[in-house]
């Protein structure tokens, strides 16, 4: 409170009916989000700690120490959201200002000849830390590098140049596969056997070498037509496939077809024409 205080802010005090106020004029009162004149003293603890425990004034940057055939020099600062940092750069105790105030180039130097020392300071100006205790110990940080200019610069690496491009490989085109069945109607051949009654009865359907297999469904009985007398009884089946006529003329096989995604066929005609 002390640092906030030199600042003038608003504190916090009891009226004479006892409720809290954070101005003279009584219209400030103290909100969800913090929005009085004493909210940021808890963001500034807040930042603090976070300093303490998880944040870096400076990421990366090029090691300490002395530096032979010196180029250039690159520090990267932590990128709040809401500022940038301050960045000062000094050579042998003299304010720089570089090109860039994340990389030191041997240009920036113009003037000075020898061994020297190279320094920079990053600072985090936030206005949510009063303290400048704190900025100092925690929100500050300072690299030292030792550079001889009469050093010949390292020479740079030439970039390597980019592999030749072939053009992309066309896709392969997408198997050619036949449909399980004709939907125009082409004739399949059909066997059926049982297993353990109607209900577990099964069937393929062969179309070249692909296999389809049903369940049994249900039985319907349908009267005969017009002029006889009996009924025609039917076994439906169940199928994801449409649209594959059955037949067969030989004697014994009987005669199926599919239609709508069910396979019916014929077991019993016990029709008779008078």
């Amino acid at each position: 409170w002390r640092e906030w205080l030199k600042h003038g802010t608003q504190t916090v005090r009891a009226n004479s009916c006892g409720r809290f106020q954070s101005s003279d004029n009584g219209n400030m009162m103290r909100s969800a989000n913090a929005r009085s004149e004493y909210g940021p003293f808890l963001h500034e603890q807040i930042l603090v700690d976070l300093y303490r425990k998880n944040f870096h004034v400076i990421t990366s940057y090029t090691p300490e120490g002395r530096i032979s055939n010196f180029s250039h020099i690159d520090i990267e600062p932590m990128r709040p959201i809401s500022h940038e940092f301050d960045v000062f750069w000094t050579a042998n105790g003299k304010n720089i200002t570089p090109v860039n105030s994340k990389s030191l180039v041997r240009s920036d130097l113009k003037g000075f000849s020898g061994l020297m020392t190279l320094q920079v300071k990053v600072v985090d100006p936030t206005t949510l830390v009063k303290s400048e205790r704190f900025r100092d110990e925690l929100m500050t940080k300072t690299l030292t590098w030792t550079v001889d200019l009469n050093e010949s610069p390292a020479p740079e690496l030439p970039t390597p140049p980019a592999p030749p491009t072939s053009p992309s490989p066309e896709p392969p085109a997408p198997p050619v596969t036949e449909p399980i069945f004709d939907p125009v109607g082409k004739f399949c051949s059909y066997k059926h056997w049982p297993h353990g009654g109607a209900d577990s009865l099964q069937e393929e359907l062969l179309y070249g070498d692909k296999v389809t297999r049903h369940l049994a469904g249900k039985e319907s009985t349908e009267p005969c037509s017009a002029g006889a007398q009996g009924s025609k009884v039917y076994r439906t089946y169940f199928s994801q496939v449409i649209t594959c006529k059955l037949n067969s003329t030989s004697s014994g096989v009987i005669l199926a077809q599919i239609s709508k995604n069910e396979i019916t066929e014929e077991v019993e005609n016990t029709c008779k024409i008078p």
